[in-house]
């Protein structure tokens, strides 16, 4: 196994209660993993019911920077700017996107959309880009978006698509990649930063359970569970055509977290049937190239990629961890 860094992030809870008097309650909502120009963000949950969520800076060695309670009521969505993490939310009607200041405040706060009622599952975060995603209420699919170090000068709103009733977005290089579902049809669309592709029909069958996804520069990777239980990849280029392999040690329930590493690969994190953490390098021809071995984990854990790095956000009852492996993408 190649060399790993491990970084503990587990605090007594106590500490947190007493130095954040206000926290907020927990919400429901996804940890998750951001890339920032010198290293990785991580939003990971609260412990108690006196705590809150909180976001960590770490660098690309897997060193943590600094962490803050987040002051932010609701689901939120965490990216990477020149300015530090930034989080997207919905109050209402209305996307807000903003940096954080250190107690956890927003500040340089924008504001996007005009009748808001879903946020897009998943973000942008890149070293290219970055792009938060959500749905208004007529159907329509819109994503903020701009270039890592640009959150201050001018991110940009851009509609994707109408009659969503779902909606996903992902990094892919230098693109971001929207999903949404009409019906029961999932398509795709890569977006550069001024305009978007074509529309891409996702080759899922009608009973798959997506499980998680992410992109490179021309294709995404699928992670479902079909009728019978067996978590499966499915890769879908820009041009349609398509590989599939199965996941057979994932567990039953786990879902599978996507992320594109460079041009020629993907990382995959799930729990195994033996319940450890599990990540793995898949080449854009389906082959299984690397793989990490982690220790036990509730859910799937959160990932990020940036400078052949992979940085892993896994979480217990009342504890979480951050790695950062080497994992080469490829040219």
């Amino acid at each position: 196994m190649k060399r790993r860094t491990l970084v503990v992030l587990a605090v007594v809870g106590a500490w947190w209660w007493r130095r954040n008097g206000d926290a907020r309650p927990p919400v429901q909502q996804p940890v998750m993993a951001a890339v920032t120009p010198g290293g990785f963000a991580a939003l990971v949950g609260p412990r108690d019911v006196h705590d809150s969520w909180r976001v960590v800076e770490v660098t690309r060695g897997g060193e943590t920077e600094g962490q803050r309670a987040l002051r932010v009521d609701g689901e939120v969505r965490l990216v990477g700017t020149s300015q530090g993490p930034a989080v997207g939310w919905l109050d209402g009607g209305r996307l807000k996107l903003a940096t954080l200041d250190e107690d956890g405040r927003p500040e340089n706060v924008t504001t996007w959309g005009k009748r808001a009622r879903q946020l897009c599952e998943g973000a942008a975060s890149n070293a290219q880009r970055f792009g938060i995603g959500w749905l208004e209420a007529d159907g329509r699919v819109w994503f903020v978006h701009g270039p890592l170090g640009r959150l201050a000068s001018a991110p940009e709103a851009t509609e994707v698509a109408t009659a969503g009733t779902w909606c996903g977005i992902a990094s892919a290089q230098h693109n971001v990649v929207l999903l949404w579902r009409e019906g029961a049809r999932l398509v795709m669309n890569f977006c550069g930063a001024k305009s978007c592709a074509n529309v891409i029909n996702v080759p899922l069958d009608r009973g798959d359970a997506l499980l998680g996804f992410g992109c490179v520069g021309d294709s995404c990777l699928f992670a479902a569970r079909d009728k019978r239980g067996v978590a499966k990849l499915v890769r879908v280029t820009t041009k349609g055509r398509e590989i599939a392999r199965t996941v057979d040690d994932a567990a039953a329930d786990t879902a599978i977290s996507v992320v594109g590493a460079g041009s020629r690969a993907f990382a995959i994190a799930y729990v195994a049937s033996d319940k450890r953490t599990t990540i793995r390098r898949v080449g854009v021809d389906g082959d299984f190239t690397q793989v990490y071995h982690l220790e036990p984990a509730d859910f799937a854990p959160a990932i990020a990629w940036a400078a052949d790095k992979l940085v892993v956000v896994l979480t217990r009852y009342r504890a979480d961890w951050t790695y950062a492996l080497d994992l080469p993408g490829g040219a």
